[in-house]
C-alpha cells in the first residue's frame, strides 16, 4: 500500500513455515487466525479473521464405467467414467489393458484405439483430496472376426434320415450369426449353433455355412455329403404254394442301394 506497511500475523495449532506472509500452509485441522495490521502515517488498524479447517478423512468410492465391452480390431470406442458417492473428485486416472494409446475427450470420457489389441481390462480410479479410489475395471474383448466354423457331422447319409450338423466352435458374440445351406431337396432346422437336416427327397450335395458378426464375416465351409437311395420293397420270387416237407428256393431282385437282406 503507499506510503504505509501492511504486516500479518498467522495463529493455529499447526503452521507450516513462515506465520508471517498472506498466505500460509497447516498441516491439521483446528481454527487458524490471520491478524491483519495496517500502519500509515502513524496512525494504524489491526483487524482479525479466522477460519474453520476441517479434515477430510474420505476417500473417493469407485467410479462406475460405461462403454462396450466387445468391440472389432481397429475400433475407435468411448468410455465414460462416473462417480460414485459423496466425495468431490479432483482426477481420474485410466489405464489400459496393454498400454493400448487413448485420447481425453475430457475429464471423464476417453476415446480408446484397439487397433492390434488382445483385449483385456480396462481401469479407472479416482482421485479426492485425500486419496485416490479402488480401481474400477471393465473386461474388453477384442474380435478379429469371426473364426471359419468347424463342422461336426454324417457325410455319407440315406434319403429319408434327418442328421444333426453342429459347429465346434461357436462365435461367443450373442448377435452372431450364422447362414446355412443344405444339398438339393433337403430341408433343415436351426437351433443355436446346431441344424438338423432332413433328407426326404434330397440329393447329394454340400452342407455349407458362413458365420458374421459385427467384426466380420467367415469364409463358407462346406462338408460334402454323399445321399444314398433307401432301398426299394424287393420283390420275391419262388413256388408258392408248397407241400409239407418241401425245400424251396426263394430269391428276391437285387438292388444296387442294398447292402443287406433280413429274411423272416
Amino acid at each position: 500500500v503507499p506510503n504505509g506497511t501492511t504486516g500479518y500475523t498467522w495463529t493455529g495449532p499447526s503452521i507450516v513455515g513462515p506465520a508471517d506472509q498472506a498466505t500460509v500452509t497447516v498441516d491439521q485441522p483446528g481454527e487458524y487466525c490471520l491478524e491483519l495490521n495496517f500502519e500509515r502515517s502513524g496512525v494504524s488498524c489491526v483487524e482479525t479473521v479466522c477460519v474453520d479447517v476441517i479434515q477430510n478423512i474420505e476417500i473417493p468410492d469407485p467410479p462406475s464405467i460405461s462403454g462396450l465391452d466387445l468391440v472389432c480390431d481397429g475400433d475407435m470406442e468411448n468410455y465414460t467414467v462416473s462417480p460414485n458417492g459423496p466425495v468431490t473428485i479432483n482426477n481420474y486416472v485410466w489405464t489400459t489393458p496393454n498400454g493400448e494409446t487413448f485420447t481425453q475427450v475430457n475429464s471423464t470420457t476417453i476415446t480408446v484405439d484397439w487397433t492390434g489389441s488382445i483385449g483385456g481390462e480396462l481401469c479407472v480410479i479416482a482421485e479426492g483430496d485425500c486419496g485416490p479410489s479402488d480401481s474400477t475395471c471393465l473386461t474388453v474383448i477384442v474380435s478379429l472376426g469371426p473364426e471359419d466354423p468347424m463342422l461336426s457331422g454324417l457325410d455319407d447319409v440315406c434319403e429319408g434320415q434327418v442328421i444333426t450338423y453342429e459347429i465346434l466352435n461357436p462365435d461367443p458374440d450373442p448377435n452372431a450369426t450364422c447362414a446355412w445351406t443344405v444339398p438339393p431337396g433337403a430341408s433343415y432346422t436351426v437351433i443355436g449353433a446346431t441344424i438338423e437336416v432332413d433328407y426326404s427327397g434330397a440329393s447329394s450335395g454340400d452342407v455349407c455355412v458362413t458365420c458374421t458378426n459385427d467384426c466380420g464375416t467367415s469364409a463358407e465351409v462346406c462338408l460334402p455329403i454323399v445321399v444314398n437311395d433307401s432301398p426299394s420293397d424287393p420283390t420275391i420270387t419262388g413256388a408258392s404254394p408248397v407241400c409239407d416237407a418241401d425245400v424251396e428256393m426263394y430269391c428276391v431282385t437285387a438292388d444296387p442301394n442294398v447292402t443287406d437282406y433280413t429274411w423272416e
